[in-house]
């Protein structure tokens, strides 16, 4: 798949069920021009590796496939961004659902 454009990893992704992590503000585009997805998960190549992994098992742990279909996730320098996926949850917290569970999450890992 080295070969291979955003568009052609974007459908291997949808006909394998999987959730795309990128670093590639191309994604955004797509995701942007209403491609659809079974999610994806992108981090600026600012982001630190320990942030990266954290809000990946955040992301794990917490959403279910269902709720990543045509879904972003933006993770940051300092953790999880709010989701900016297109369905009722749009625009709110990823914590705010979470409460405990999050604290808990973010305590085992750090």
């Amino acid at each position: 798949m080295r070969s291979a454009n955003d568009n052609e990893h974007l459908e291997l992704a949808v006909r394998e069920g999987r959730v795309v992590f990128t670093q590639d503000v191309d994604f955004l585009r797509l995701y942007a021009a209403g491609i659809a997805h079974r999610g994806i998960v992108y981090a600026s190549q600012q982001t630190p590796v320990r942030h990266v992994v954290r809000g990946l098992m955040l992301i794990y742990d917490v959403l279910n496939p269902e709720e990543m279909v045509n879904h972003v996730e933006f993770l940051s320098p300092l953790g999880i961004w709010p989701g900016q996926g297109r369905g009722p949850r749009d625009m709110q917290p990823i914590f705010s659902r979470l409460k405990g569970l999050a604290k808990a999450n973010w305590a085992k890992i750090g």
